[in-house]
């Protein structure tokens, strides 16, 4: 797959630095999550399948 756009390294690093801190967050038991099959439920729900 090819993109049209060019990667930006100052996006990039501040994707990786968001992504560190919600697993830190979830670890640490700070941010609770969501379980998947909850997740799926509600996607059903919202798609009328």
């Amino acid at each position: 797959m090819e993109t049209v756009a060019t990667p930006d390294p100052e996006i990039d690093r501040a994707w990786k630095e968001e992504i560190r801190r919600r697993i830190t967050d979830i670890e640490s038991g700070r941010e609770p999550g969501v379980d998947g099959d909850e997740v799926m439920a509600e996607l059903r729900r919202i798609v009328g399948r």
